[in-house]
Formats: structure tokens, sequence, C-alpha cells
């Protein structure tokens, strides 16, 4: 009623009158549409909040414009989510919309003010609001481990879970627990990884949080897959999808999906990865998330490369590393980097390859990623048995094999004891009795199995490579 009579009563009202009438109009509809019903349409929300603002009202416009702008973000809604609290922070400058548009932001890409209004928000936390700064040091912590700083973000972490468990927060504890998971496992301590993940989930199944079981198995599955266990990561996955179909978890089945991609690729199934991926990138571009577009690429572009579309997969690679380095996820940045210098290798450029890995393994170590650095010394080991340095070769191919043991990423071990078996003829046949072996642990992929097992059938080690 107000907008339609506003253009009547202009001239009659004066401005103190009309924001007495707005006041007192948002205060009755606040009543009848949310305080007594049980199912106020979203555009009677977003009413409470358009006249909460125009009537100066903070508690109506914010809690209301917070319980929404929640369920967008939630919903995989950023861009509505960004819209609508630009719109009450032009009013409110309220720590539960800076937190929220924080979330929204650095999906979206813009990273710096994520960070930004994070730390705003904890400035105006309140000090009884002890569930609210949790999630406020929760999410700046993902920031910061996105960005490398892991020492701070593991820091923020643990204040996060000390308040958690202080306020008997359940669900903010396992939430906490499963961020902190994913960086251990990147140090390469992963059974600690996995005991974090276990009671995550042993939490999230005790309250009834089904989003937060299906992220924690969605990351438990990644380990399973790195150790070889890939029907245990697929049923994993395939539980964590269901759960994200039934509560319209689109970012989180995005994930999955991109999770379950990889692992299908490296089983040999190109076209239905990239089938997967394509899906992918379509629902990452409809939400606005850009980390998992840049992450999109960079997945579809190394499997382009090894079918022999080199132009169209470094056009991908430099989408993906334009994406990595405006959002400053470094992580992302590295990966892409490596994958890069592998196709740059191939083609005969060494120094540059050598570069882009040097430069991989300053980050990786910036950032405490085991499995990061241990891939890329073998990557570096490899192209220095090319140019004739053997000794080097053997070197870095042994300091990758002793990190890859320690956080059991068997399946890349696998690939460098294959390496071993060609570098090193005196203990070769040392090398390639444990890669059989181990063949025969993990479930790999048949065809290396085979030709494992004939080359140490006949011992003939120029005519089998892995």
């Amino acid at each position: 009623m107000t907008t339609i009579l506003e253009s009547l009563l202009e001239s009659v009202l004066s401005e103190e009158e009309w924001q007495a009438t707005r006041q007192q109009g948002v205060k009755k509809i606040h009543k009848v549409w949310w305080e007594e019903s049980d199912n106020a349409t979203e555009a009677e929300v977003l009413e409470i909040v358009r006249l909460g603002l125009l009537a100066k009202e903070q508690e109506i416009a914010v809690s209301v414009g917070n319980r929404i702008a929640n369920h967008w973000v939630n919903n995989s809604r950023f861009v509505e989510t960004l819209e609508l609290c630009k719109q009450v922070l032009a009013v409110f400058q309220d720590y539960r919309i800076l937190g929220i548009v924080a979330r929204a932001k650095n999906v979206l890409g813009f990273v710096q003010d994520a960070v930004t209004h994070n730390q705003q928000a904890l400035d105006l936390c309140p000090e009884d609001e002890l569930q609210e700064k949790a999630a406020i040091l929760n999410n700046m912590a993902l920031i910061l481990a996105q960005q490398g700083d892991i020492p701070k973000a593991i820091a923020f972490w643990e204040q996060s879970l000390e308040i958690s468990e202080q306020i008997g927060d359940v669900q903010g504890k396992a939430a906490t627990l499963n961020n902190i998971a994913r960086v251990i496992r990147q140090q390469g301590d992963i059974p600690k990884a996995i005991a974090f993940w276990e009671q995550s989930l042993e939490i999230c199944e005790q309250i009834g949080d089904v989003k937060g079981k299906a992220t924690t198995l969605n990351n438990m599955a990644l380990v399973f897959a790195q150790q070889g266990d890939i029907p245990k990561a697929i049923a994993l996955w395939e539980q964590s999808l269901e759960i994200k179909a039934q509560i319209g978890d689109i970012q989180g089945k995005a994930t999955t999906l991109n999770n379950m991609a990889t692992v299908i690729a490296n089983q040999g199934d190109i076209a239905r990865a990239i089938a997967l991926w394509e899906q992918n990138f379509e629902i990452f571009e409809q939400i606005g998330d850009v980390k998992g577009k840049a992450t999109t690429l960079n997945n579809m572009a190394l499997r382009i490369a090894d079918q022999g579309d080199i132009p169209k997969a470094v056009a991908f690679w430099e989408q993906s590393l334009e994406i990595s380095e405006q959002i400053g996820d470094i992580q992302g940045k590295a990966t892409t980097l490596n994958n890069m210098a592998k196709v740059i290798a191939d083609q005969g450029d060494m120094p540059k390859a050598v570069a882009l890995w040097e430069q991989n393994f300053e980050i990786f170590q910036q950032i405490g990623d085991v499995k990061g650095k241990a891939v890329t010394l073998s990557n570096i080991a490899s192209l220095a048995g090319k140019t004739g340095d053997k000794t080097r070769q053997l070197e870095l191919n042994i300091e990758a094999v002793s990190a890859l043991i320690q956080i059991r990423a068997y399946s890349d071990l696998l690939t460098v004891l294959g390496n071993l078996w060609i570098a090193d003829k005196s203990n070769g046949l040392a090398y390639l009795t444990q890669a059989v072996w181990l063949t025969l642990r993990i479930q790999a992929p048949l065809a290396k199995t085979v030709k494992l097992i004939l080359a140490l059938y006949t011992a003939d080690f120029p005519h089998f490579i892995v």
C-alpha cells in the first residue's frame, strides 16, 4: 500500500508522518506474515525487508534479511544473496549480513572483499553472540586456507571449534572438524584427517544434518580414491550425490560430480568424464561459482590435452589460471601450472616446464600440500631423466616416494615406483616387484596391472613403461 499511496499523499503527509506510517506498517506485516505465519512466501519476506529498510526498523529488516540470505546462499543463489545484502548494508552495517555477503562474494570471486567483510563481521559481532562468531571464524579460515595461509587458517578453526564446544553447537563443530580434516589431509596426516571426518560424520548423523553428512562423505571419498580404493570412493560419492539431490544442494552436487569425473577419467573413460565436467561447468556458470569454473576448466583441459588437442587445452588452462589469480586461489593456480608444464614438457620445451614446476613446488611448500610437492618432484625427475641427469632423476623420485608413502597416496606411488624401475637399473627389479604388489592391493587399472605383471615375468625393462 505504501508504494501505491505514496505519490498520491506525498503533498499531504510530512516526512515524519510518512516515517511513522512505514514503521507501523512494517510492524504489522511482520507480525502477520512472519511471527504468526509458518509459510510466508518469498515475496512477502522480501516486502518485510524492503519496508523494514524504509522504516529504519533495523532488527526486523536485518533478522528477516539474514534468514532469507542464509537460505539463498545455502541453495547456491549467490548473485541474489549479494544483491539483497547490498540493499541491507546500504542502511545498516550488521555483522550477520556482513558474514553472509562474505560467503557469497568468496564464491563469486570477490575474495578480498570477502576477507574485509568477514573481518568487519567479527569486529561488530557482540561478545555474547558466540555461535555467530564461531561461524565467522570458520569462514575466514576457509578463505585463508584457499590463499595458502594454513597456520593462520588452522588457528581460526581451533578458535571456532573451541567456541562450538563451549556453547554445545554440535553442527558448527561438525562443519569445523570437516574443514580442518581437509587441510590435515593435504599436509599428509591421513589417519588424523579420517578420524576428524568420522567425528564430523557421527555428529551429522546424530543431529540429522544431511548437508553436512553429504559434504563429509564427499571429502572422505577423495582420500579413498587417492589410496586406490575406487569402489569405496564411488560408493561414498553416490551417497553424497543422493543426499545433495534430495536437499537441492546444487553447488555440492557439482563438486561431487567433479571429483567422480576425475576418478572416472583416471580409470580410462574420458568421454564420460568430460560429459560430467561439462554438466559441472554449466552448474557453476549458473550459480556464479568462479572457483568451481576454474577447477572444471583445468580438469577438462588435462584430458583434452591427453587426446591431442593442445591449443584447446592451453586455452582452457589460461582461463582457469586467470580466474585462480583473480580470486587468490594459489592451490588452484598450482594445479593448473602443473598440468600446463606437463604438456609443455611433452612438446619439448624443457626449461619452461621446469620453471613452471619449480614455481609449483614453492606454492605447495608454502601451503603444506605434501601430495602436490611429491607429484611435482616426480615430474621434475622425469625431465631430469630425459636430459640425461640420472642421479638427479633418482634422488627426486626417491624423495617423491617418501612423501607419497607418508600420505598413503598409493595410486601416485604406483606411478613413481614405475619410474624408479626404469631409472634405477641396479634396484629396478625391487621397485617393479613393489609396484606389482601394490597394484593387487589398490585395484589399479587393469591395463597397468597386466603390463607390470608381464614386465616382472619377463624382466625386460626397456619394453615396458608404466
